[in-house]
């Protein structure tokens, strides 16, 4: 009788053992799946913005000088890294969401904007005196004409931001460097924006309605797309001709 005793001991200890271990059990699997299901409250899952990339030409400020200088930031000193020269055509980063500010030569405090095709390393700054905002029109001469400025060549795009060559493969793809192109319309300079991936950064560029020709067989073709007016100057010869783009 008493070994039963014990038996039956034994037995309801082992029971309340497995009954504690099964609700450990439930409770740590329940915990674990809630906590997969509820999103982590630091997480921040929100896209990045693009930059916006403002079109600007370097001037000489106040000053005669031909040349200005390029600085890195506040935090790195503002260092004078290089020079770019007066009449150049910049793309500056949103000026509401990157500036510095620096002393020049005088002591005087200055605003800088930041240069946006620096994507890699330390960024680089230009000062605020020394730049006037560019509008699409004014890349062009009194003919409408305008040059490509790009060694990389320049993409063409239609109104949804899209390249031409994607749904019209005969439509190159770019037009290649010092090609020239005509205002679509004079009276109405016709821009769009468009948001590409530049070394998988983002940027917003400012896009203007062109025409321009490409040989479709053995035909001349006159076509109509967008391009970054960034990457458009007044021509070096306001003679030449308009590239025919194989």
């Amino acid at each position: 009788m008493l070994m039963s005793t014990k038996k039956l001991r034994v037995f309801a200890l082992a029971s309340v053992s497995v009954l504690v271990i099964a609700f450990a059990s439930v409770t740590i699997s329940f915990t674990s799946s809630a906590a997969l299901a509820t999103p982590s409250r630091n997480s921040d899952t929100s896209p990045i913005p693009p930059i916006l990339r403002e079109v600007y030409k370097v001037t000489a400020g106040e000053g005669d000088v031909t040349e200005v200088n390029i600085r890195l930031s506040s935090d790195q000193g503002c260092k004078i890294i290089r020079t770019i020269k007066v009449g150049t055509i910049v793309a500056i980063r949103s000026t509401d969401s990157d500036t510095t500010q620096c002393e020049n030569a005088d002591g005087q405090t200055i605003t800088l904007y930041r240069l946006s095709e620096d994507s890699r390393g330390k960024g680089r700054y230009i000062a605020a005196n020394n730049l006037v905002k560019r509008n699409a029109g004014e890349a062009f001469n009194e003919n409408n004409q305008a040059q490509v400025s790009s060694s990389n060549g320049l993409n063409i795009r239609g109104e949804d931001c899209k390249l031409l060559n994607e749904t019209d493969k005969s439509i190159p793809k770019a037009l290649p460097n010092r090609a020239l192109v005509t205002l679509r319309d004079p009276d109405n300079v016709k821009t769009i924006t468009c948001n590409i991936p530049v070394d998988r950064i983002l940027y917003t560029f400012e896009m203007v309605e062109v025409e321009f020709q490409y040989k479709k067989g053995k035909e001349n073709v006159t076509a109509t797309g967008y391009v970054a007016q960034e990457n458009l100057k007044i021509p070096d010869n306001t003679g030449r001709k308009i590239i025919i783009i194989q």
